[in-house]
């Protein structure tokens, strides 16, 4: 392959490998630790790919990925991307995706930020965005002005995101990993969580959304909290949550709620279990030590079935709309509330239509845990 040497004053460590005639031909711009990063990035066109490569990357003010750019590194343990923003309103994102981008690929990265790490709130819309095989760990959840920061935030409707692969630790002290509104044809699958706050927030998803084989310890609050506004296909299959981290009255597997969408949550493993060193968190308004639900669903068409529930949860399942359907489940202890359960709501009462579960009330009968054989940054032949 050609080597070409960009323009000096432009970006005099970087390489750009590969022959191109206008933008005719995807090019791969080499950057190595030192490196102008923002003025590598910045002269990628749609189809090239900036590669980092092994070393840490200071980066102290945010950098806008253009459209139809992958940024990939060496592997995720080897290209270090370390973010010191200054966190107010418009900052707070290290990667900051141009509005309306299409086509762009972040993989093999480690993250470490004070603030946020990638931003997608600009424009009407993203498509084919994919964020898969990279470490996250961030630090502040609030900007100057007081607006929550994630680790991920995507405000306008994103068709075709992927966010998978990905390990995100050591965040506790943060709002929540990701806040995505409006996706839609999306997969948040086979992410691996470890000592963060919860695994993230779904807003309105649209047709075709999964949150499947996914992995998580050492959590606060919630394996997924997912808000059905629009008129959502969601399905939550193959998640493994247990051993929480000073639980509390709202800390669940998942919650899946709101007035419209059909909802399978299928074949998970919620195991309200504290972690070895932790302790109970905040107590309830009665002054309860407790865990929340182990599913908090939406009614009909919801389907919650093959599911595992391990331990002491408030309810197994609690429904915010009518007759949810609850079938082939196992459950290992019991409800404090009950196994199956409605729950009053904004959009009434709820109700549940249980059918052919499994009750054992010795926790001590439960299978462990699943063994993680897929969730996170590690290549597998799937």
């Amino acid at each position: 392959m050609k080597f070409k040497s960009l323009l000096s004053f432009a970006l005099p460590c970087c390489l750009l490998t590969g022959a191109f005639a206008g933008n005719s031909h995807a090019s791969t711009i080499n950057v190595n630790p030192g490196d102008n990063v923002a003025g590598a990035i910045g002269s990628a066109h749609s189809g090239d790919t900036v590669q980092f490569n092994a070393g840490t990357f200071n980066i102290s003010s945010p950098i806008t990925i253009p459209s139809g750019v992958t940024l990939v590194g060496s592997s995720p343990n080897a290209s270090h991307i370390v973010f010191n923003l200054p966190g107010g309103d418009n900052t707070s994102y290290g990667f900051q995706i141009v509005g309306n981008a299409k086509n762009v690929t972040i993989e093999e990265l480690d993250f470490v930020s004070n603030h946020g790490v990638i931003g997608m709130n600009g424009g009407s819309g993203y498509s084919n965005i994919v964020i898969t095989r990279n470490n996250f760990q961030y630090g502040a959840g609030q900007a100057s002005n007081g607006t929550l920061v994630f680790g991920i935030s995507g405000t306008v409707p994103n068709d075709g995101f992927q966010l998978t692969h990905n390990y995100f630790h050591d965040s506790q002290n943060t709002i929540r990993n990701y806040s995505i509104w409006f996706a839609s044809n999306a997969n948040f699958d086979y992410n691996l969580f470890y000592n963060v706050t919860d695994g993230g927030q779904i807003d309105s998803p649209g047709k075709n959304v999964s949150f499947s084989y996914n992995y998580g310890t050492h959590l606060h609050r919630m394996g997924q909290e997912v808000s059905l506004y629009a008129k959502s296909t969601f399905v939550c299959t193959g998640n493994v949550f247990y051993d929480y981290v000073e639980p509390y009255y709202d800390t669940e597997g998942v919650s899946i709620v709101g007035p419209s969408g059909e909802v399978d949550i299928t074949n998970n493993y919620f195991c309200a279990s504290i972690a070895d060193g932790s302790s109970w968190g905040q107590t309830d308004g009665g002054g309860a030590e407790r865990f929340g639900f182990a599913v908090e669903c939406t009614g009909n068409p919801s389907n919650v079935s093959g599911n595992t529930f391990v331990g002491v949860w408030a309810n197994d399942v609690s429904s915010c709309m009518a007759n949810a359907k609850v079938s082939n489940n196992d459950v290992y202890g019991y409800g404090l509330w009950g196994y199956f359960s409605g729950e009053p709501g904004v959009y009434g009462n709820g109700s549940i239509i249980a059918s052919h579960n499994s009750i054992d009330n010795n926790v001590n009968d439960a299978p462990a845990p699943p063994d993680n054989l897929y969730a996170g940054p590690k290549k597998h032949s799937m």
